[in-house]
């Protein structure tokens, strides 16, 4: 236990390097905005706003229900939750063999530090607790994978159907029916619950599937991704890329050879985004969790060549960096406009201290 909580805390410290020094954290466009309506939700029990992100009502609920009335305190709150989530991904991967630290230099953690607000970092735990137990686990724990996917569907209904047919085509052939019956009337569960708690506070604005219907909505996602369509793969993966290519070539695995499906079900569903290498990135994590593990069985003749593919995918992130779409290819988070995670941090502790010190 303690060798595995090493384990987790240097994954946690890799993670905050790549999010603090190459990634760098950002809130989401308008999240002052967005604890407008959270304030609206305390002060008179409803959201006045239609913006589609209600459609999560998770990230305004639970702030809401804890009484964060003060902009800083709530931006600082987002921050540290991520952090938790963070943290806790970094639990569940050290269980995936000896290079799983790998798993952090996947796509997905680009947007989930870029887009702070939205709750990704949430989707990519529950979804890596929930796979666990299907592959690792063998869905032994029933009410484990009821209460995972429920959870994710109340947080992002759109993004956990996605990931719920990824899962499916993933799991063992006799085990889809059983996979089936647990998670699909979950989903519809968790579905209404998302409808309910958005009714409760008033929300009568379109949700993620009704806003698709916008004009230019689809087409505009097709634009991009005709233009984009190398970048759009590649931020997805990242370096990580390399050993996904590896794995595909000389694992024999069965679940490998069904891993092309769930990307193209992520192509699919990010054909018809805006946030496409955000969506895109948070889709492929079944495909990461599993091409990780049959990374791990994998008998290399040469010790040195998992080391080779180590530094390949290390220095693949560093070198190329993230060429993420979000209408065009950055490099940096579109949302520099927004306040500054470190300088609310200093200033939260300066008044700390003058609180202390005075």
């Amino acid at each position: 236990m303690k060798s595995k909580l090493a384990k987790v805390f240097t994954y946690f410290f890799l993670s905050q390097i790549l999010a603090n020094v190459v990634y760098g954290y950002t809130f989401v466009q308008n999240i002052v905005l967005k604890h407008k309506v959270i304030n609206d939700i305390i002060n008179e029990g409803k959201v006045n706003s239609r913006d589609f992100s209600i459609d999560s009502p998770l990230n305004y609920l639970i702030p809401a229900y804890l009484g964060i009335k003060n902009t800083e305190i709530f931006l600082l709150f987002l921050f540290f939750i991520t952090n938790i989530f963070l943290f806790l991904i970094c639990y569940k991967i050290a269980d995936l063999g000896k290079h799983s630290y790998l798993f952090l230099f996947g796509g997905w953690l680009v947007p989930s530090v870029w887009f702070i607000g939205y709750g990704d970092m949430l989707t990519v735990a529950l979804t890596l607790f929930l796979i666990h137990e299907i592959i690792k686990n063998d869905q032994k724990n029933k009410l484990k994978i009821f209460t995972f996917s429920l959870l994710l569907v109340i947080n992002h209904s759109a993004l956990a159907l996605g990931l719920l047919l990824s899962i499916f085509f993933l799991t063992k052939n006799e085990k889809k029916i059983q996979f089936i019956k647990i998670v699909l009337p979950t989903f519809f569960i968790g579905y209404f619950v998302n409808q309910q708690l958005k009714s409760n506070v008033g929300f009568d604005g379109r949700g993620r599937f009704r806003f698709l219907l916008n004009d230019g909505i689809v087409s505009n996602s097709l634009e991009i991704i005709n233009k984009d369509f190398i970048n759009i793969i590649y931020s997805g993966f990242l370096g990580f890329i390399i050993l996904f290519i590896v794995t595909a070539i000389l694992s024999d695995s069965p679940m490998m050879k069904k891993a092309y499906i769930p990307i193209l079900i992520s192509i699919v569903f990010t054909s018809i985004s805006l946030d496409t290498s955000r969506i895109f990135s948070l889709l492929l994590v079944p495909v990461i969790y599993v091409s990780m593990i049959e990374y791990d069985k994998l008998n290399f003749k040469k010790y040195w060549t998992q080391n080779v593919i180590a530094f390949g995918v290390i220095a693949t992130n560093l070198i190329i960096g993230t060429q993420h779409v979000y209408g065009y290819v950055r490099e940096k988070s579109p949302f520099t406009e927004e306040p500054n995670i470190y300088d609310l941090i200093i200033k939260y502790i300066d008044s700390l201290l003058s609180g202390v010190l005075s």
